[in-house]
């Protein structure tokens, strides 16, 4: 549900989160890559994937709930994975194209 905070236990789907103190937001993917039979039933221990940016997390298991705090359907998570590429390679300048990094306001353009 949108604007819950989950801390019991993982919950698969797409968030806005951060990965360090004072960064910009990013688009986060939680996968359940659980091994399951036909029947859906759970062969293994449950196991998830994190993918911070579109790419595999090596983050500590325990830092979903951290980065999970935001819900987004996935139209907002692929345009801000495109909007996160595109600043890369066009403005990197912008926060979002350097999210290991916390937000600088004096290296920011005027918004004028």
């Amino acid at each position: 549900m949108p604007g819950e905070h989950v801390t019991d236990r993982p919950a698969p789907g797409k968030y806005m989160g951060r990965i360090v103190k004072g960064g910009p937001m990013v688009p986060v993917e939680l996968r359940d890559v659980s091994w399951r039979d036909e029947d859906g039933e759970l062969m293994e221990d449950e196991r998830f994937e994190l993918l911070i940016c579109g790419e595999v997390s090596v983050l500590p298991e325990h830092s979903w709930p951290y980065l999970c705090r935001q819900p987004i359907d996935d139209a907002e998570y692929e345009y801000q994975l495109a909007k996160g590429k595109w600043a890369q390679q066009h403005a990197p300048y912008q926060p979002e194209a350097n999210p290991t990094q916390p937000v600088n306001i004096d290296d920011l353009p005027p918004a004028i």
